[in-house]
């Protein structure tokens, strides 16, 4: 009936996005590689920094000893410039305009 077409509309239309979303990330991981910088992706709502492949070879670390927690990240910074620049992404995340 009506709501068996609607259900498998419904899933239809998931499915699409589904598969508009990864290959979206597909072509971002690819674009990312291919630049050869080292692109990062703070997720605040999962608290993760998410890394491009390239990021191991331009920062000269070993494949997975890049950290997804930020405060591996925080720690890289240098100690005299620590406070500042967490004070700025704090800052920035707390006032985006």
């Amino acid at each position: 009936g009506v709501e068996v077409t609607d259900t498998l509309r419904a899933l239809r239309a998931e499915e699409a996005l589904s598969a508009r979303l990864r290959a979206s990330e597909e072509r971002y991981a690819l674009a990312a590689h291919a630049s050869g910088h080292a692109v990062w992706d703070w997720d605040l709502g999962a608290d993760a920094v998410l890394w491009s492949a390239g990021a191991h070879v331009a920062l000269g670390y070993a494949d997975g000893a890049v950290m997804e927690a930020p405060a591996w990240w925080t720690s890289q910074i240098h100690p005299d410039d620590r406070d500042r620049v967490v004070g700025d992404l704090d800052a920035a995340v707390a006032d985006p305009a």
